[in-house]
Order: structure tokens, then sequence, then C-alpha cells
């Protein structure tokens, strides 16, 4: 008895429709792909798929219990299950929950209604499902405890036929399905269908050697002739087969199966054993020689596995079983050849995407996991060669070309290949409109470029089925392209095969993104941890060069001050008493001055008086300023002006400001002799002032720092130089809020410097602009720099 099948709650198939689950808001497949994705979990996928390896000869109960388990881990889901068809005595369709995990684990074994549940509605549609609160819609459900919060069902289809389902369900709020589920699940039920299938083929045929196995010795027309009776209808080809002395092996009796398998009728396969036996894949055929070498001569029951490549080309997994049978005409063994490919292509391909998981998941590099990807592809299919291609970040071109089974010629070839709508080749076009793209004839198909058709044939790609490779935002970040040696268009395993590489290449690229994004976090918080180092060092050096520099004015002044106060100076003495103190007041005050004009600019408090400046003006009242320093060192200053007016809108004295710290710089700098060079240009719609010194030049390491606050060459408060380092960034600040530049260039230690200080000319319609009262202030605001510490 169920508790899941309510006969007291039927449903018309118009109340089940799909567009009345969505308005109801029970059916939300939509939002799978609309949520974030949670993070790849490869080291528990990896760990899992290792022991699903493991189970494959195991009861198809025992695998099946273990993939919902594996479903509950891998998806942090409450619950977990398959479902499978089955018909009742009645002939009606149930589904019977034969495998579950979790919280509903008790229910295992329960039946479920076929046509009226969420798994029912699953298979009608033939695609993934999600579903939020199913009880509201399914009265049957309302009986499971605790509710179903979200419920994503994928159907379990094998050639297109509906086997059942396998889904997860949460029971709380939190736990929201997106798509890496759906693709962890997608993975999973490929492996249920081939372990349904296999456990099926190895029904079949235990069955059938059971039915054909006899324990006293017969006739061989008696034999055939109840064989006949029973072989009509079974799956896969029955065959009697005798070994003879010359060679010439002999097919007694072969059913319909025949046909089916090799694509050769049992007429011709019974005149003829080696129409089919010539099948057998190259590679295996020593493996199948050896087997019944061995079977025959030792009277042994025949099991092999192998492959066959039929007259159509198609490439076949098969598995051969037969029991040693005396007759009283000689040995003979009976059996059965099934077609294995599907479930030996899962079990292959779980295999390959084991090693290719813990490829990626052991952090190697991106191109040696993309590269053994291509190669795993051409494994499991040898009738196709893989590449990819990745695209650049603006996904305009391709940058990276991973070509394992081609010469580098045709990498080369490839390059610079565009992708938008005019793609020369598939993988463009695939990227360009994310969506896959076959060329089935490429020799022949003129919507591609003739160099790249040229290029594929000169490679034997004579056709080609390219495939997007998605990143978790689902843009796409390059191109899967599978390779054929013949005009044709892909088989479904080739097709199967495009989602596996594609699944494979897009963790892959995930988790090299991933791993690139964990390097640029280390890379800026170690930039910022030494920033933070440098920005202290600064503050520790600034604070000492500002007690020096303060303290030092002090001295005199204290000392001079003291003196005067005594009484005992002559007038000479006086006089000079008070040059000094006032020469060290004036520098106390400019360094006074420096701090609250870089306290103004970092708090965007200073203020300017705008109006238009002739830049002549403004270079020769700093070289008033500036002209006794030179003189006392002996410093030439020359000039040269160009003869067209400078005007620009700004500060004068601000200006003036800038071109003083400039020239002070360089006068001090320069040694005693030296020169110090003037120079001012008109350049289309700019102003140019250039100030060259014969100083002591610039370190290039230093350069680049060398407008920034409270940087200096020489920090020690030893220094032959004084000053607190905040001229340059005043100049720099102030220049770029008049709207120009500034720059630093010198050949290197003592060979001087050279300073561009760039400004926008005033536009001749604003020459005349009225710029107000004289007096008005404009305070400018811009972009703050914190101070240290």
């Amino acid at each position: 008895m169920s508790l899941f099948f309510n006969e007291q709650f039927p449903m018309s198939r118009e109340i089940m429709s799909v567009g009345s689950f969505s308005k109801s808001g029970v059916l939300i497949t939509e939002q799978l792909y609309q949520r974030p994705c949670r993070p790849l979990n490869l080291e528990a996928e990896v760990k899992i798929l290792r022991a699903l390896g493991q189970q494959l000869t195991r009861p198809l109960q025992v695998i099946l219990k273990y993939l919902v388990e594996a479903a509950v881990d891998l998806c942090f889901a409450g619950t977990a299950g398959v479902s499978l068809i089955e018909t009742q005595p009645s002939g009606e369709e149930v589904l019977r929950w034969v495998a579950l995990a979790g919280i509903y684990e008790q229910y295992e074994g329960d039946i479920t209604n076929r046509e009226y549940s969420p798994c029912g509605i699953c298979l009608n549609q033939g695609s993934t499902q999600l579903y939020h609160q199913p009880e509201g819609y399914f009265p049957s459900s309302q009986q499971a405890e605790p509710p179903i919060v979200e419920g994503l069902v994928l159907p379990l289809l094998l050639e297109g036929q509906a086997l059942g389902t396998i889904w997860i369900a949460s029971h709380n709020e939190q736990r929201q399905f997106d798509s890496e589920d759906v693709r962890v699940m997608t993975s999973l039920a490929d492996f249920a269908v081939a372990a349904i299938h296999s456990s099926r083929l190895r029904q079949a045929a235990l069955e059938t050697q059971q039915a054909l196995h006899q324990t006293e010795p017969q006739s061989e027309p008696q034999m055939l002739s109840q064989m006949q009776a029973l072989i009509t209808n079974m799956p896969g080809m029955v065959y009697r087969y005798r070994p003879c002395a010359d060679g010439h092996d002999r097919l007694l009796l072969i059913n319909s199966g025949c046909r089916d398998l090799f694509e050769v009728e049992p007429e011709t396969a019974l005149q003829d054993a080696g129409s089919i036996w010539s099948q057998i894949y190259p590679d295996d055929r020593s493996s199948f020689q050896a087997s019944v070498a061995a079977a025959v001569e030792n009277f042994l029951p025949w099991d092999w596995q192998g492959r066959i490549i039929t007259s159509s080309g198609e490439v076949k997994w098969i598995q051969g079983k037969s029991s040693a049978v005396k007759t009283t005409d000689g040995d003979v063994w009976d059996g059965l050849l099934m077609d294995i490919t599907d479930s030996k292509q899962a079990e292959l391909v779980l295999i390959e995407q084991k090693k290719l998981l813990e490829l990626t998941a052991s952090a190697h590099p991106l191109d040696e996991c993309l590269s053994s990807l291509c190669t795993s592809i051409s494994r499991l299919n040898c009738r196709v060669r893989a590449s990819i291609l990745l695209a650049n970040e603006q996904r305009s071109s391709f940058k990276s070309f991973i070509t394992p089974d081609f010469p580098p010629s045709f990498a080369e070839g490839l390059k610079d290949a565009p992708i938008n709508e005019l793609a020369i080749g598939t993988c463009g076009a695939a990227v360009f409109y994310g969506h896959p793209v076959t060329c089935p004839d490429i020799a022949n198909d003129e919507r591609w470029s003739k160099e790249w058709r040229d290029l594929c044939v000169a490679h034997g790609i004579l056709a080609c089925h390219s495939a997007p490779v998605l990143g978790v935002d689902g843009v796409p970040l390059g191109s899967l392209m599978l390779c054929f040696g013949s005009a044709r268009i892909p088989t479904d395993w080739e097709y199967q095969l495009v989602e596996f590489g594609t699944h494979i290449a897009s963790i892959a690229l995930e988790r090299d993104l991933a791993e690139t994004e964990r390097e640029q976090l280390l890379t800026r918080e170690k930039a910022a941890r030494e920033q933070a180092e440098s920005a202290n060092r600064l503050k520790d050096e600034f604070l000492a060069v500002l007690s020096h520099e303060l303290r030092t004015p002090l001295n005199p002044i204290l000392g001079w001050t003291t003196l005067l106060g005594s009484g005992k100076l002559d007038v000479e003495k006086t006089a000079y008493a008070l040059e000094t103190i006032e020469r060290n007041v004036k520098l106390q005050v400019q360094l006074i001055e420096d701090l609250l004009d870089i306290s103004a600019i970092l708090h965007g408090k200073l203020r300017f008086n705008v109006k238009p400046v002739d830049l002549e003006t403004v270079i020769r009242a700093s070289l008033e300023t500036v002209r006794l320093a030179a003189v006392a060192k002996s410093v030439e200053i020359k000039t040269t002006i160009s003869s067209t007016v400078a005007t620009v809108s700004g500060d004068e004295g601000r200006l003036q400001q800038v071109l003083c710290n400039l020239l002070s710089n360089a006068v001090k700098f320069t040694p005693n002799g030296g020169q110090v060079t003037v120079t001012l240009t008109i350049a289309e719609n700019h102003a140019q002032i250039q100030v060259t010194d014969t100083g002591k030049g610039i370190n290039p390491d230093f350069l680049p720092y060398i407008f920034e606050h409270f940087r200096q060459e020489d920090g020690a408060t030893t220094r032959q130089f004084s000053g607190l380092g905040l001229g340059l960034a005043i100049v720099r600040q102030m220049v770029e809020m008049h709207g120009g530049t500034v720059k630093a260039e010198s050949p290197g230690v003592g060979q001087g410097a050279t300073f561009t200080v760039k400004l926008p000319l005033l536009s001749p319609l604003l020459k005349n602009k009225d710029y107000g009262i004289p007096d008005e202030r404009t305070t400018v605001s811009f972009t703050s720099v914190a101070l240290p510490g």
C-alpha cells in the first residue's frame, strides 16, 4: 500500500497543463538559470565519481541507492530519489520510488501516480522541471512529511523511451536549486540510465542462456528446432557457433538480431561467419581471437567485450557470452551478442570525467587540462578529433588554441579569426551567437570563408560541429570543435560528447578564472600591505622631517633673541640679528603655508580667484622672487618667452606659486655657477612652460613618485637640502586644478632635470567674459587624498 497513490484526487489533463502550473507559481523552472550558481565542489564530485566507478558491476538497486545518496551530498538536498515506471496488473502505469536517500528514505518502495505527479509531468514534457511547494497542486503529495519546498526533477530517457525520473527536494526556504544542481543531476541521470540499461541487458542475456542451456546432450536438429522457437523475438544476436579444424568456423543458427547489430542479413552470416567477425575493431581483434581460442581449447564458457565497425561506419560496443554445449554432432557454443554501446559509453565517459576533474582539481595549468580533454574525446570516439578555441576578454577574436590532435599549422591558420556576425568559421559563429553550429560538408559549404574551408580540408577536416563553452553567467568563453574526416552530420553519441566536453571545459575555465582572481586578490592584498607599510614609513619620515624643519628656524630665532635681550650687541650685530630672525620667520611661515595649502587641497577647500592670466607676467614675477637666491649661488637664469600672448583662465597667485616652487627647486638643487632655463611656448590649444636646470638630477627609480605628498629622495634629517617634500605635490595639484598637466624628466643623477607644465589656453570667446568682482573667490573641489597615518 502506498502513501502517495491516491485515487481520491483525480485530475484532468486540462487542469494539469504546464501553463496552469506556471500561473499558479508551482512550476518555476525558468528561475533555475536566473539564480546565481553555488560554487563548484570539485573535490567532493571527484571523490563520488571515483566511488561510482567501483559500483558498476554491482546490482542495480545498490547502484541507484548510491546515486541518490550522492545526490543528497553533492546538492545539499533534503531528499533524493529515483522513480521508475512500473506497469500494474491492471495495465496502469505508476512510478515506484525504487531508491530514496535523506528525509523521505522511509518511503522507499512506495508508488505514486504516473500521470498526476511532478515526476509524471516531467516525463510528459521530457525535460528538467523545478517545482515550488508541489503539494499545493498535487494533493497526493500532501501526505509526505515534511513538505517539499522545492523539487528538481530530471527525466531518465533511453533512446527516447521514458524509464523514470531522478529528483532532489529541499524542505526549507533557504535551500534553492540552481543551474549547478542541474549540471550535477544531469551527470547522475546519465549514469542512472546507463546502469538501468546495462542491468536489463545482463538480465536478458542471463535469461537467454538459461533458456538455451541443456544438461543432456541432444542431436543437433533437435536443439536447433527448440532454439529457433525461443530466439525469434529475443534482443541481441542469438547464435550457435561451431569451431572447425580447417579454421573456417561456422554459425549454425542466428536470429534477426544480426541485422540490427552488424547490419548483415542472417542468411549471409550463416554462409560466411567472416562477414560479421571481420567487423571487429582492429585494436580489439587480438583480444577477441585469444578469448575464443581459450574457450575452444578448454571447453569453457566464452565472455568478451569489444568494439565493431559496421559497414555504415558506426562504432558499437558489444558483449558476447556463450556456454559450451556437447551435442551428438560435436561441441558447440550457444550464446548471445548484445549491443552495450550506451552503457559502455557511459562507463567510459565516467572514467574520463573522473580523470579530467581530478586533473582540474589538482590545479594543473589550464592548457594542460583542456588538451587532456581533447585527447579524452578522441579516445572516446576514434572517428573524431577535438580542439578548443578560447576567446579574448572582448570576445572579438580567439587568443588561445588547444589542438593536440593537429599539427601546429592548424592553430597558426586560425590566428586572428574574428568573432562576429561575419565569423569565417563555425567556432567564431558558435561563440558569437551562443549556440552550436554544424558544417556537414566544409568543402562545399559557401557560408564560410574560402580560407577557413581550405585550412580545414588541408588538415583532413571535411565536416565539423562547434559548440560554445559557457561560463557560469552564460557568457561564451570559447568553443569546442569536433572535426570529422568525412562529410556528415554528428551522431547522437557525438552530440553527447560535445555536451560532455563543453561541461568539463566550462569547469576548467571557471577554476582557472577563480584561481586567477585569487592570485589577483593576493597580489592586491600584498600591494595594499606594502602600500600601508610604505605609508607608515613615510609618516615616520615626514614627522621626523617636520619636527626638524620647524625646529631649525627656531634655533637662530631663539639664540639671536636672547642676545638682543642682553643689550650687549652693537648696531651692526643688531642689524644682522634682526635680518637673521626675519629670514627664519619667513622660512617658518613658508613651511606653515605649505602645510595649510596641502591640507586645503586634500579637503577640497582651496579657494581660487579665477580670471584671465597672462603667463608672461606670472613668469617674470616668479623670477623676481628667486633672483636673490640665484645671485647668491651665481646661478644664471635664462628665459625664452613666446611673442604670442599666452592667456589662461586661473588664479594668478596660485600659478605664480607653482612657478616659484619649480624655480626655487631648480636653484636649490643646481650647484654654484650652474644654469636654469625657463621657456614659454604655445602649441595648438595649450601653453607650455619648461623649467630646466643643470643640477643634481633625479634618480630614475624615484621619478615616478616625485609628485607624491611627503615624498623626498633623501628622507633623512641630516640631508643636504631642507624642505617637507610638499612643494612638488602642491605644484601637481594646482596645475591639475587649472586643467593642466605637469611632468618631470631627468637623464639621471648629476644630469639635471626638466619640469614641463601644460595649461589650456583661454578661448578667444571667453577672454572678454565678465569674471565678476575681482575679490570674488571660487572654491575648487577634487578627489581627496588621505594623509599618511
